[in-house]
């Protein structure tokens, strides 16, 4: 990855924590710590992470019940979970699956049994990061919408860029939740992009949100390209561009 994977550790039991701090800071990782359920759920609702080790064991982290708060928060839904109890705790390891949990790190493990699901969760977890990636694109922008029965049509600039939305300097512009039809050339790609937005967030500075609703598939696929290939900007705080 191009910038240190972003880990949440959740684990009562302090030698094991510092274990798995320490080797996955060796491994390249950005690990941060917390010991209760509590510490958990404030990370991971006011945070975004490229991925989450959970104890099962201890009655002060309720891994079901954190496991259920990753899976539907706003921005870790979809990044792994790697869980870790005993190989014997059959019924554990069986509900933690159906629960969400993407991985089993059976107790006890070692630095090579760690490095192993580190390298097998990294495709993953640089896919999710993708998403939430912003890139800086200045280009022209049409926005296209109903308003009241009077169709616009009205010119802007792109400010950034990722593979969920856009966010465009555009006056006049249209109201929350209001669907309009963009259109964008990336000069790059030499042709145009004409996804369907939803307006989701609108600045003081007429900077307007949009999250993509509709998208050609091939047009998506020459966008994921483009953003790979571009230099990377910084992670939208709380969510991706177009939250």
């Amino acid at each position: 990855m191009a910038t240190k994977p972003k880990i949440l550790i959740v684990e009562n039991d302090v030698s094991l924590r510092r274990m798995l701090e320490n080797n996955l800071r060796a491994m390249g990782a950005e690990p941060h710590c917390v010991s209760t359920a509590h510490e958990a759920t404030q990370r991971v609702d006011g945070e975004k992470f490229d991925g989450v080790f959970l104890d099962w064991s201890s009655p002060a982290i309720r891994g079901e019940e954190l496991t259920r708060r990753i899976r539907t928060s706003k921005s870790n839904a979809k990044i792994p979970i790697a869980m870790l109890a005993s190989q014997r705790d059959t019924s554990a390891v069986k509900t933690g699956f159906a629960l969400g949990v993407t991985f089993h790190l059976a107790k006890p493990f070692g630095q090579k049994e760690l490095q192993r699901l580190l390298n097998a969760t990294r495709g993953t977890m640089l896919e999710e990061r993708r998403r939430y990636m912003r890139i800086p694109v200045n280009v022209p922008v049409i926005c296209e919408w109903s308003e009241k029965d009077n169709a616009k049509r009205v010119p802007g600039r792109s400010v950034n860029l990722s593979t969920t939305g856009l966010l465009v300097m555009l006056t006049p512009h249209p109201d929350l939740g209001i669907e309009a039809a963009l259109e964008m050339l990336l000069p790059a790609l030499k042709r145009n992009l004409t996804p369907k937005g939803l307006v989701k967030r609108i600045t003081a500075e007429n900077h307007v949100a949009f999250q993509f609703v509709k998208f050609p598939g091939e047009e998506r696929e020459l966008l994921e390209t483009f953003l790979i290939r571009e230099p990377a900007g910084a992670p939208e705080p709380g969510g991706p561009a177009s939250k």
